[in-house]
Order: C-alpha cells, then sequence, then structure tokens
C-alpha cells in the first residue's frame, strides 16, 4: 500500500492532539514531522540543507454538548482551521527539527468560547557513537481549558480558562545489546485569567526515569524501569497543599515476535507521598500494555490499557485513571481509509470529604479519502458518555466532524 495514504490519518492525530505528559518527547511529541517524512509524497519546501513541511486542515464540526453538561446542554456548529510548519535538518546522524502549530476555533452559537492556541516546539537528536544517543527538546503553548471540563471552568463563567505552558527535557541512551535510557524533564504551567479560580491548578513537575533494556529471546527484550516525578503546586494555604512524590517501579518485556505482533507490557509497583499531613501516602499495583497486531499490511489493530496516577482538574487532590482503548485503521483502498476506536477509563478522585468515582466511555469511527497526493478528505464522529456518582458530573456528548487537509 502506498505510504502516502497514511498522510490523513497520522496527521490528523497530530493536528487534534495536545501536548500530552506520557507521550514520546519532541517538539508536536513528534506527531506532524513523523508523519510528513514518513509519507514520503509530501514535497517539502527546500532550502538549502533545510526541509520545510507546510500542512493545512480546516474542518467543520457540530458538538451537541460543548460545555460537557448533565442536564442544560448547549450545543454548536465549530469552525476549526490548524495550519502547521516543521522545518527539518539532518546531517549524518544529527537532527534538527522545529514545529509550530495554530489551532483556532469559532463557536456559532457561542463566540465567547472563539479561541487561538499556540504550539512550538525543537528537538535536537545526535547519535554520538554506535552505542550512545542523545536527544534534546522544549516545547511552549498557550492554549485553553473549554468551559465546563475542569472544575474551576464552570460554563457559567465569563470566559475560558487560558494558560501557557513550557517543558524542557533531554535523554541519553548507551548500549546496543543491553542499553540504558536516562531522562529528565521539567514542565512549568501557568494560569494566565480568572485567576481566582485557576491559581490553584498552576504548577511546576520534575520527572526522571531511568530504564535497562535487555535480550532475553531472539526477538523478546527484558526492561526494568524506574521513575520519578515531583507535582509543585504553586498555590497552597492552611488547608490546601497538595504537593506530592511519585515513585514507580516497572519490570516487563518489550517484544516483535512476528511481522504481525509486536507490543510491550510493564508490571510494577506505585507509591505516592504529599507534603502535606493530612494527605494518606498511597501505593497501588500498576501496569501498562501497549498490543499491535497487523494481520495485513493495509489493516492494523492497537490495544492500551494502564492504571496510573494523574493531576486532578482542581476538584481534589489527584485522580486514579484506570482504562483502556482498542483501535482499528483499515486502509480499503488505495484511496480509503478508516479508523473506529472504543476506550474505557475509571477515575477515582482522592483527597476530597465525598468519595467521587467516574466511568467514561468513548467510542468512535473516523473516515479519510485521499483525492490527490496533496488533498485528502475525512469525516469523522465521537461519542462520550461519562456516569459520576457526584451531582451534575455525568454527560453525553456527540460531535460530528467534516475535514480537508492539504500540503504541497
Amino acid at each position: 500500500m502506498k505510504k502516502h495514504i497514511q498522510l490523513v490519518a497520522l496527521i490528523q492525530l497530530c493536528l487534534i492532539s495536545t501536548l500530552s505528559n506520557n507521550s514520546e518527547a519532541g517538539p508536536m511529541r513528534q506527531g506532524l514531522v513523523s508523519a510528513v517524512r514518513s509519507a514520503g509524497d509530501a514535497a517539502p519546501i527546500k532550502v538549502g540543507a533545510l526541509r520545510i513541511y507546510p500542512v493545512l486542515e480546516v474542518g467543520e464540526k457540530y458538538n451537541d454538548n460543548i460545555f460537557e453538561q448533565e442536564t442544560v446542554k448547549t450545543s454548536s456548529w465549530i469552525t476549526t482551521v490548524d495550519p502547521v510548519v516543521t522545518a527539518v535538518a539532518e546531517k549524518g546522524a544529527n537532527h534538527i527539527e522545529a514545529s509550530y502549530r495554530l489551532s483556532s476555533g469559532a463557536y456559532q452559537s457561542s463566540h465567547s468560547d472563539d479561541y487561538i492556541d499556540h504550539f512550538a516546539g525543537i528537538k535536537i537528536a545526535s547519535g554520538l557513537t554506535n552505542r550512545l544517543d542523545i536527544k534534546a527538546w522544549t516545547e511552549y503553548s498557550k492554549t485553553h481549558d473549554t468551559r465546563g471540563t475542569t472544575f474551576t471552568g464552570t460554563p457559567t463563567g465569563p470566559r475560558q480558562d487560558k494558560y501557557h505552558e513550557t517543558e524542557a527535557g533531554a535523554e541519553v541512551s548507551y548500549g546496543v545489546r543491553a542499553r540504558i535510557d536516562v531522562r529528565g524533564e521539567y514542565t512549568s504551567k501557568r494560569y494566565d485569567n480568572n485567576r481566582a479560580r485557576t491559581q490553584i491548578r498552576d504548577l511546576d513537575t520534575a520527572a526522571g526515569r531511568v530504564a535497562l533494556s535487555f535480550p532475553i529471546a531472539q526477538k523478546t527484550r527484558g526492561i526494568l524501569e524506574v521513575r520519578y516525578e515531583h507535582l509543585d503546586f504553586k498555590f497552597f494555604s492552611a488547608t490546601r497543599n497538595d504537593d506530592s512524590n511519585e515513585q514507580r517501579y516497572l519490570a516487563g518485556l518489550e517484544w516483535d515476535a512476528t511481522a504481525k505482533t509486536t507490543g510491550s507490557v510493564r508490571l510494577g509497583y506505585l507509591l505516592k507521598n504529599f507534603t502535606n499531613p493530612l494527605l494518606s501516602t498511597y501505593s497501588q499495583f500498576s501496569w501498562e500494555l501497549d498490543v499491535r497486531w497487523k494481520p495485513k499490511s493495509y489493516s492494523r489493530w492497537r490495544l492500551t490499557s494502564s492504571s496510573m496516577p494523574a493531576v486532578s482538574d482542581g476538584s481534589d487532590s489527584y485522580t486514579l485513571d484506570t482504562g483502556g482503548r482498542l483501535s482499528w485503521e483499515h486502509e480499503w483502498s488505495g484511496r480509503f481509509s478508516h479508523e473506529a476506536y472504543i476506550g474505557y477509563e475509571g477515575k477515582r478522585y482522592r483527597g476530597v470529604s465525598v468519595p467521587r468515582t467516574d466511568k467514561e466511555t468513548t467510542a468512535g469511527l473516523s473516515l479519510d479519502y485521499q483525492l490527490f497526493r496533496w488533498l485528502a478528505f475525512g469525516a469523522g464522529y465521537d461519542y462520550t458518555n461519562r456516569n459520576s456518582n457526584k451531582q451534575n458530573a455525568s454527560h453525553r456528548q456527540n460531535i460530528w466532524s467534516v475535514r480537508i487537509l492539504g500540503s504541497l
């Protein structure tokens, strides 16, 4: 199957995704750059040794519950425009890439929720020897939380909660058969408006990881990994201090058993300690699973699952998230493809006086048609159903979308 058939789905994921802290490092989390370069047929603008990849997506969505409310729902058509520019320079084992994405949306029935967000990043990678590799990156985003999606961002508030976030990190890898990876990163998040209610979510995060991988069979590697994360909330009072330290100790396997099946599994122990003596230490069994099955060259399945703590939306100290996602991508012809997915996540809120548990189910379907090498069309549907034992925290949401994506 031609490489350019993958262009729509891969770039689509990059354009709509945020900078997830659990993803691999790199500007725009390596999404668009790798997608455009691996597409092969995407034509760059060449300036000396520099290659520039511009991509533009224009879309129209209908969201029947834009504030994710349980009873009084507001619907709207939303027009989105997402241009992305990526510059890449390579020389031997040295690689530099820089990305900028502008994401804008206009709500027809709620113009106070219109937005223009900015994301930029730079990544440097170098293979110093056949054993030693280094990576370094920095990212900056200026974006927002949609009204109603967080505890502090109520739909009755006058404006969205806007914030800026900066991240910097580096990773050193050494070895050939047995390999050790050492990684560190720092993230600073600050809210820019509605300070009376958003100051409790200003956060600095310092994280580190040491992982050892080693062969245990022809196509299977063992993994031993230690992770550490310090969460420093900038707001605290006599009654609130959510600062904490997290340690995770993991062991697992990575395998590439056949051309059809690859995957990884990590099992381990999680320990979370709080600065606030009123918040008790928490420990639990933890896991990460990522299995990919490719029965045909044009058909791919992927199953992911994990259990780990997460930063809360401001309504408590933290959440414990457990869930999974199953997706299926299939290329029906040289031009037409689809992706379908279903997911589930359970959230247990910790640190609140009244225990809260959310159970959220998601499903969706995306269809893409490659008209020309440089032009593609798509349509999609996404469904969310959240059930919560907290009053007015449940909701259902349906989003229909169409889009046009173009490159050089």
